[in-house]
């Protein structure tokens, strides 16, 4: 997959929002699976800025692309959330005005894992960005697929405009995150580390900031049935693509857990309620 590097530093920007309506937010009601869905998306979206502070101390950031990349990304990243939340307020959605802040204070084993884990890895061994890149695109796809998912099943308008939106930010990062990876994996080294902290510590998109009851309801709503199914499938075909994964199956292996916990179907997944 190309990826121009220097078309998207000169064209990153924050996501335009200035010509929705945002009266017309309200006029479609919101089912609250989908507002769960939005809480958790908008939580995600404003926290990647703590994922970039783990990173600053890591080996990832010493490559120049790497490092000119996280700095649109994260500002991108931001305004999705900033985007969600605006949403949120307009359908008459309460959110708190510290949650971001709570968010960040707080901490899970896998935040803790996280951040030590970066540090010494990234150390230890040269072969660090190429783990980092491929987590990133798995996380990146898995993201763009959960946006399509509940595109694909919104009635809102406005909500429907936001997520055209953001994915289109997210198949940029996908695509910076799956051409370097690829780059980089070349080496067995980078392909054993890879393969070593994947099959070892990585979780669905938010693992590290969110409950396990958010992420399992989230895997299990957006990636139900028939269609979340083909998406796990397409995911995983993609990221075996990539030089020495050919084994990857953790997505599949966790909708499995998220779907025997929740059930396969919009109607049972609903039972789960809104947090």
């Amino acid at each position: 997959m190309a990826f121009d590097l220097e078309h998207y530093l000169d064209n990153s920007r924050a996501l335009r929002v200035s010509d929705i309506d945002w009266k017309q937010a309200s006029a479609v009601a919101v089912p609250p699976e989908h507002v769960r869905c939005l809480k958790y998306m908008m939580d995600i979206e404003s926290h990647t800025i703590m994922y970039l502070r783990d990173l600053l101390n890591s080996r990832a950031v010493a490559d120049p692309d790497i490092s000119a990349f996280l700095a649109c990304w994260v500002y991108e990243e931001t305004f999705h959330g900033r985007a969600f939340e605006r949403f949120l307020r307009e359908i008459g959605v309460e959110v708190a005005a510290g949650r971001v802040e709570e968010l960040r204070t707080s901490t899970n084993w896998r935040a803790t894992v996280d951040l030590a884990g970066t540090f010494v890895v990234s150390r230890l061994s040269r072969h660090f960005p190429a783990a980092y890149l491929t987590w990133g695109a798995i996380n990146e796809l898995t993201t763009h697929s959960g946006y399509r998912l509940l595109l694909e099943r919104t009635e809102n308008p406005v909500l429907a405009v936001l997520l055209r939106r953001v994915m289109r930010d997210e198949s940029r990062h996908f695509a910076f995150y799956y051409h370097e990876a690829g780059k980089r994996l070349a080496e067995p080294g980078a392909q054993r580390l890879t393969r070593f902290l994947l099959e070892r510590f990585w979780g669905p998109v938010g693992s590290s900031v969110k409950s396990a009851d958010d992420v399992a309801f989230i895997t299990a709503y957006l990636f139900a049935g028939p269609q979340g199914e083909s998406a796990v499938e397409h995911i995983e075909q993609t990221i075996r693509r990539l030089p020495g994964l050919e084994w990857f199956d953790l997505l599949g292996r966790a909708r499995e857990s998220a779907v025997t916990r929740y059930g396969d179907s919009w109607g049972e997944t609903a039972a789960a309620g809104v947090s």
